[in-house]
């Protein structure tokens, strides 16, 4: 039964999955390839969202490159000045297919810049959009908008983000030139140290989503950070022990509100283990469940189970996801797990 459920998931990947190959005219070209607009990428994961988080450090227009490797969901391109490597995905809100982004971000020719206004090219040479840029300019100063916010480029506004939750819009006047009428990224979290209460588990990105899929890598209990902002969908953290990102976000299946979220698994103090069994510190440590835990080591350990198949904690079976089609079941009897089976 499980090489027969391993076969679907290697199955599904491979037919749904970000990482299947597909080919491009650019790949293995002996051309010379540019960055086609201004980009931001977060150094310390090699990284470009989709979005176009304009917080992270500016990759100038015209910065030659060699496209590495397109995949169904992201492309990989290498700086040939320095040699980094950069991988740029599409977020879970894009809606244009990666080819779309990969052309209009990289192309065999540098833009044409010398014909546009002053005011474009300082915007350009700054990374910023200003007042009085066009179109144009803006597109190579800052990006394309994201399209789930802006799905036409005629429209007179358009809407960027500073970060996963500060977004901020730029209007055009009659004329297509960028007005004075901008809307202000909303006010930022307070800054104030957390700790985490329950051990999270992110993919490379630092993704976290609340269904807590447990193959993924684990950010342990207790980790010093730093909540940036937080809408109704997402909460953005700072670990401050070495200054990564991280996105907790609400999956499509979760029932429980981003504030009750934040509730249990951030607080001011750590979860005290001094008076724990030694059995729940262990699978704390390993982030496990182990037989004789309690259901408080338990939630550590592991997480909530994610609530469309454990609706209260007070049951006596827990159902917890491994990845997207593999789970398995924490049982308890008194208040003590009993087994764990797939």
């Amino acid at each position: 039964m499980k090489t027969f459920i391993l076969l679907i998931f290697i199955v599904i990947s491979s037919s749904c999955g970000g990482k299947k190959p597909i080919s491009d005219p650019m790949l293995g070209s002996t051309e010379p390839l540019f960055t086609m607009v201004n980009m931001r990428f977060d150094e310390n994961r090699n990284s470009i969202s989709s979005i176009g988080y304009q917080k992270f450090r500016l990759l100038s227009v015209c910065t030659p490159v060699i496209l590495n490797a397109v995949f169904q969901r992201s492309f990989e391109f290498t700086l040939k000045d320095t040699g980094r490597r950069i991988h740029y995905d599409l977020n879970k809100r894009t809606q244009l297919p990666v080819q779309a982004h990969l052309n209009r971000l990289i192309g065999p020719q540098c833009p044409a810049t010398e014909s546009l206004s002053e005011n474009d090219q300082q915007g350009i040479k700054e990374g910023k959009a200003l007042n009085g840029m066009t179109r144009e300019g803006v597109l190579i100063a800052v990006g394309y908008p994201p399209e789930h916010r802006t799905g036409n480029l005629d429209n007179t506004t358009w809407t960027y983000w500073n970060s996963t939750f500060g977004s901020f819009a730029l209007r055009f006047d009659n004329n297509g030139l960028v007005t004075g009428e901008n809307v202000a990224p909303p006010t930022k979290v307070a800054a104030k140290t957390v700790y985490t209460l329950v051990n999270l588990h992110a993919n490379k990105r630092g993704e976290i989503e609340s269904i807590g899929y447990q193959k993924l890598g684990m950010l342990p209990i207790c980790t010093p950070v730093e909540i940036v902002e937080m809408d109704s969908d997402e909460i953005e953290f700072i670990n401050k022990d070495n200054g990564i990102n991280y996105v907790f976000s609400l999956h499509d299946t979760n029932q429980v509100s981003i504030a009750k979220h934040r509730e249990r698994i951030f607080g001011e103090n750590c979860i005290d283990q001094s008076a724990m069994s030694e059995i729940d510190k262990t699978g704390i440590e390993q982030g496990k469940a182990m037989v004789g835990m309690t259901k408080e080591g338990v939630v550590a350990a592991l997480g909530y189970p994610p609530e469309h198949e454990t609706p209260s904690i007070r049951g006596n079976k827990w159902v917890y996801w491994i990845g997207r089609v593999d789970k398995f079941v924490v049982s308890f009897k008194n208040d003590l797990v009993v087994s764990i089976k797939d």
